[in-house]
């Protein structure tokens, strides 16, 4: 899995990436969003009715070893926002993307981030992602340099 061209080959079609992370802070109940590359807009982000996964909120499950397992779609430009998901989720209109800049807690919360092919659903994702952090296979994902 370590061939980025191979990988983004595989995450092609309606699947999306299985990312696996560790942050700098507590940011497990944080709403994250997407910067642009030099960190200074924020270019996606969610509708307060985005925030849902299988049915409930899409909290990042706890790994072993302080890993998160997303199930919202972040990437290595993604920031966390001082605003959890569960008051987020209750906003009745989406604030603006100047407004979210400035709800920002961190621009640079990863200390590792790794793709491991493609999400299949929370429990099949759960135990292929701890089966990868007790065997020390995430050298086998891509790694994403935050």
């Amino acid at each position: 899995m370590n061939d980025q061209g191979n990988q983004g080959e595989k995450m092609v079609g309606a699947l999306p990436p299985m990312i696996i992370y560790k942050t700098r802070g507590d940011y497990q109940f944080l709403v994250p969003v997407t910067l642009n590359p030099e960190k200074t807009a924020v270019i996606m982000f969610p509708a307060p009715t985005d925030l849902q996964y299988e049915g409930r909120l899409a909290i990042p499950e706890n790994l072993d070893q302080g890993y998160l397992l997303d199930l919202r779609g972040i990437n290595q430009h993604t920031a966390f926002l001082h605003i959890t998901y569960e008051k987020y989720s209750q906003l009745e209109n989406t604030p603006d993307p100047a407004e979210l800049f400035s709800m920002i807690l961190d621009k640079d919360p990863f200390v590792e981030i790794y793709v491991c092919g493609v999400r299949e659903g929370r429990d099949a994702d759960i135990a292929k992602a701890q089966d990868l952090i007790r065997n020390g296979k995430l050298g086998e994902c891509v790694r994403w340099i935050p």
